[in-house]
């Protein structure tokens, strides 16, 4: 898997976790506790939309992505996991979103 290997490679496999099955893969951003972030995630996000890839939590392929649209998003995404690295080894990943971080859309009332 390029993003697990790719998150091993920068030193960030304990914070971006890929799960689910390779055509409906979703990635899991988790802080140094191993507690789900929302501000990883949204760097992410930010990230990736910058590249030109909409980007939720999942991977969703289809017949009709070409060879260069899977390219352009695995690039774009080792661009982002970067960016999540220099931000996790400055420990400060606010500084480096944009606006505010996304929220969650359901919560536990």
């Amino acid at each position: 898997n390029y993003l697990k290997n790719l998150a091993e490679e920068l030193g960030i496999e304990e914070n971006v976790k890929c799960i689910g099955r390779p055509c409906f893969a979703l990635m899991k951003f988790m802080d140094s506790e191993g507690k789900d972030s929302i501000e990883l995630r949204s760097l992410f996000q930010q990230e990736v939309i910058k590249g030109g890839i909409l980007f939720l939590v999942s991977n969703n392929l289809s017949y009709s992505h070409s060879d260069a649209d899977i390219e352009k998003t695995l690039k774009v995404y080792g661009d982002a996991l970067t960016v999540l690295k220099d931000a996790l080894k400055e420990g400060n990943i606010r500084k480096y979103i944009l606006g505010r971080p996304i929220e969650p859309i359901f919560r536990i009332r």
